[in-house]
C-alpha cells in the first residue's frame, strides 16, 4: 500500500479509493461509518483542525478556538466557508498551488504571532 503523501499526482486523479474513508480507521474521527465505501474526501476541500481538540472529540485543557484562527485568516485574505468550536472547512483552497501558498502563509503569519505572545488586539486589530 502506497502512502497518501508518497502516492503520484497520476494515481490520486484516477483512483477513487484514494479518497475513500475506510470504517475503524481512527484517523478521521468519524467512528464506525457503516459499510466500506460509504464515505468519500473532496480533495479540494480542507478541513483545519485548530489546538483544543482531537480527532476523536475529545478536548484539551487548552486550545484556539477556530473563530479567532477564522479572524486571522480573514485579514489575511483567506477566505473560510464554514467554522466549527475547533475546525474550520475551505472550499477550492486544494485547486492551485496560490490559494495552498496564500493558506500557508496566513497559517505560518498566525503562528509566528502566537510564538511570540502577540495580543488579540495586535494580532488582529479589526476583531476587537
Amino acid at each position: 500500500m502506497t502512502q497518501f503523501a508518497d502516492a503520484s499526482d497520476d494515481l490520486l486523479a484516477t483512483e477513487p479509493s484514494c479518497w475513500t474513508l475506510q470504517p475503524g480507521h481512527a484517523w478521521h474521527g468519524f467512528g464506525d461509518l457503516g459499510q466500506d465505501g460509504y464515505c468519500m474526501l473532496d480533495p479540494v476541500k480542507v478541513t483545519l483542525t485548530t489546538p483544543g481538540v482531537d480527532a476523536g472529540g475529545r478536548l484539551a485543557a487548552t486550545g484556539i478556538p477556530a473563530r479567532v484562527v477564522l479572524a486571522y485568516l480573514d485579514s489575511q485574505r483567506v477566505e473560510v466557508e464554514k467554522t466549527g468550536d475547533y475546525t474550520l472547512l475551505l472550499f477550492s483552497i486544494g485547486t492551485t498551488r496560490g490559494k495552498w501558498g496564500t493558506l500557508l502563509d496566513g497559517l505560518l503569519a498566525f503562528k509566528r504571532a502566537y510564538d511570540t505572545a502577540q495580543t488579540v488586539s495586535e494580532a488582529i486589530p479589526d476583531l476587537t
